[in-house]
């Protein structure tokens, strides 16, 4: 959506954009691969196409990203990583799924793509709910190759699966290879409510 504009104000259509340099709640810069979210109250954000390189993410105030399937923050190319950062912001991700998976961030989930690696740094405060109706069907709060939690982030993960039949499983982290945790701040991961759960 940002290939055209590059400020969007909250309600915009993806084809018309009203922000600006100095009114906005979310601002992409092409140069760098910053996405800088000021207040953003709307739907997934997926750094996506042909595209191989991060996406930054940068919160200001207080942001929601709520989706009804499928993941909130998304890569879907090979490779590509999604690292959250703030001076001073929160992120709280809503991810509700009716039938199918769901994910609160996730990496490389198109088929045969490789997970980047997830990074959560600075003063960020994350909050992941993830939470799947389908009675065959996974949960994650983030799904990524790596995940690192770092600086003075602060992070909670709720992941659930309303129909806790044999099928479901719930991750709060799944990581390909490693989970690093060196923060000053609170973590919290809750699977708990699921019959086959995997905190980290």
């Amino acid at each position: 959506a940002f290939s055209s504009s590059r400020y969007y104000k909250n309600g915009n259509e993806s084809n018309s954009f009203t922000g600006t340099s100095t009114d906005y709640n979310a601002a992409y810069d092409s140069a760098t691969g910053t996405l800088t979210l000021n207040d953003y109250d709307g739907g997934r954000i997926t750094l996506g196409g042909a595209s191989n390189r991060d996406l930054t993410i940068k919160l200001i105030g207080n942001n929601t990203v709520t989706v009804g399937s499928d993941a909130g923050i998304v890569a879907t190319s090979t490779g590509c990583n999604i690292i959250i950062t703030a001076d001073n912001g929160k992120l709280t991700i809503n991810a509700t799924s009716g039938s199918g998976d769901a994910y609160g961030i996730g990496t490389g989930l198109a088929t045969g793509a490789v997970s980047g690696n997830v990074t959560i740094k600075g003063y960020a405060d994350v909050i992941i709910n993830a939470t799947t109706n389908g009675s065959t069907a996974y949960s994650f709060g983030i799904y990524a190759g790596e995940v690192a939690i770092k600086d003075h982030a602060k992070v909670a993960i709720y992941a659930k699966a309303q129909n806790n039949t044999a099928d479901d499983q719930v991750y709060g982290i799944y990581a390909k290879t490693n989970v690093t945790i060196d923060t000053a701040g609170e973590i919290t991961v809750d699977a708990s409510n699921a019959e086959n759960e995997a905190n980290v």
